[in-house]
């Protein structure tokens, strides 16, 4: 699947609260003050083989671990991508950022 030019505002799940996908590519989107009780509170990727989130804007999302995003048991590429002011209560599991297989040219602050 394909998602384009889409805006993911103030969701919560345990999971993803602004989207949880498997092979799915994402572009010029924007992750804006979502929550996951757990991971990924902007992006969750979970057994992804072949996942893209390019051009996205990751902003003000707060979980337990990856706050703009994380892949997870798979592969998954974050590229172009600006994250910032996003917040991750255990630093030492994934940081505030993310934790994926890639991330290119992606400003993480």
């Amino acid at each position: 699947p394909e998602l384009s030019d889409c805006r993911f505002e103030a969701n919560g799940a345990g999971w993803g609260g602004g989207l949880y996908a498997h092979d799915v590519t994402v572009e010029r989107c924007w992750f804006l003050h979502n929550t996951a009780a757990y991971v990924g509170a902007g992006v969750a990727l979970s057994g992804a083989i072949d996942a893209l989130v390019a051009d996205c804007i990751m902003t003000g999302n707060e979980a337990l671990c990856g706050g703009a995003g994380m892949v997870y048991n798979g592969a998954g590429t974050f590229a172009n991508c600006t994250m910032v002011f996003n917040t991750a209560s255990e630093e030492g599991c994934c940081g505030k950022g993310l934790k994926p297989t890639s991330v290119g040219n992606s400003d993480q602050r």
